[in-house]
C-alpha cells in the first residue's frame, strides 16, 4: 500500500507564523503561492474558508491533494496561473518569488488574482550579513570541492556511510538555475521589483520585518555535514532524535530576532490598492 503521507505534517513555524499571522482572520479565499504539498496551507483553514495552493512540482500537488483533501491544489507556474482575476483577499508567496524564472511577472500575477484591499505577503532571502551561508548556493561547492580535492577521504566517507565503494565520481562544477539556487533581495530590491510589476501607485507597503541571523542556515549546514561524517542510522537515531531538535528551537527563536539590515530573513506585507 503507498504510504498515504509521503511527506511529514509540519507545524506553523518561521515564515508560515509570520505569513500566519499577517493573514486577517475571516476571509473567504487565500492562496499559498508555491505551497511544496502543502504543510504550510493546511494552517489557513482557521483564517479562510477557502485555501488554495499553487506549487510547479508535480510530486509536490499530488502528495499535496493526498495529505490534505479538504484543500484545493493547483500544478501551475507562477508566472501564468489559470486562477481567476481578484479572487483571493490574502496571498503568502513563502519563499518561493527567489526561485522563480521572472520575478516581476510573477509579482504581476501575484497582484492580478488578489482582490483590491487585498493582502499580499512576500518573505524571501534578506541580502544580510549571512547570505553567503546558503545551503542551496553553498553546499553544492562544497561537495564539489571535497569531491575534486579530497577524493580519497570522500570515497572513506561514503564506504562508511554506505558500505559500498563508490562508482566515478564526476568532477563537473554545480550549474545553478532559477529553482536550484537562491536569490537574496534587499527591501529596496523587492519592491523595485513590485514597482516594475505593477507601479508604486498599485500598492502600499504595510509592514516591513528583516529577522533572523545564521542560526536556520547554520542549522541546514551543519545538518549536511552530519550526513557527510555519519552513516544513516546515526542520522535518525542521534541528528533527528536529540541533536537537532533542541538546535532547530534555537534557529525558530533566532527567526523571530529583528537584526534589520544584517538579517538574513526579509518579509514584506503589502495591500493592493488598485
Amino acid at each position: 500500500m503507498d504510504n498515504p503521507k509521503p511527506y511529514p505534517d509540519l507545524p506553523l513555524t518561521g515564515r508560515y507564523r509570520r505569513a500566519f499571522l499577517w493573514t486577517p482572520a475571516g476571509i473567504n479565499r487565500y492562496l499559498d503561492a508555491g505551497c511544496a504539498w502543502g504543510y504550510g496551507a493546511v494552517h489557513f483553514t482557521t483564517k479562510s474558508r477557502e485555501v488554495v495552493g499553487l506549487d510547479p512540482t508535480p510530486e509536490f500537488i499530488a502528495a499535496a491533494q493526498r495529505q490534505y483533501p479538504g484543500l484545493t491544489f493547483v500544478l501551475s507556474d507562477l508566472e501564468a496561473t489559470p486562477l481567476p482575476d481578484a479572487y483571493f483577499e490574502a496571498i503568502a508567496c513563502c519563499d518561493t518569488i527567489e526561485h522563480v524564472r521572472d520575478e516581476v511577472q510573477c509579482f504581476r500575477e501575484l497582484f492580478r488574482m488578489l482582490k483590491p484591499g487585498g493582502i499580499l505577503i512576500i518573505t524571501t532571502p534578506h541580502r544580510g550579513l549571512f547570505a553567503w551561508l546558503d545551503p542551496a548556493n553553498g553546499i553544492p561547492y562544497l561537495d564539489y570541492f571535497a569531491r575534486c580535492y579530497l577524493g580519497l577521504i570522500y570515497r572513506l566517507l561514503y564506504w562508511f556511510r554506505k558500505r559500498q565503494w563508490p562508482g566515478p565520481i564526476p568532477w563537473t562544477k554545480p550549474v545553478y538555475t532559477h529553482d536550484t539556487m537562491h536569490r537574496h533581495y534587499s527591501r529596496q530590491e523587492l519592491l523595485a521589483l513590485i514597482d516594475q510589476a505593477v507601479g508604486s501607485q498599485g500598492y502600499r507597503v504595510i509592514k516591513t520585518v528583516r529577522s533572523g541571523l545564521f542560526l536556520g542556515v547554520g542549522v541546514d549546514v551543519f545538518s549536511f555535514l552530519f550526513t557527510v561524517f555519519f552513516p544513516r542510522g546515526v542520522m535518525k537515531n542521534v541528528g533527528d532524535r536529540l541533536l537537532f531538535p533542541p538546535l532547530q528551537q534555537l534557529a525558530e527563536w533566532d527567526y523571530w530576532i529583528p537584526y534589520g539590515l544584517l538579517a538574513y530573513n526579509i518579509a514584506i506585507q503589502v495591500e493592493k490598492t488598485m
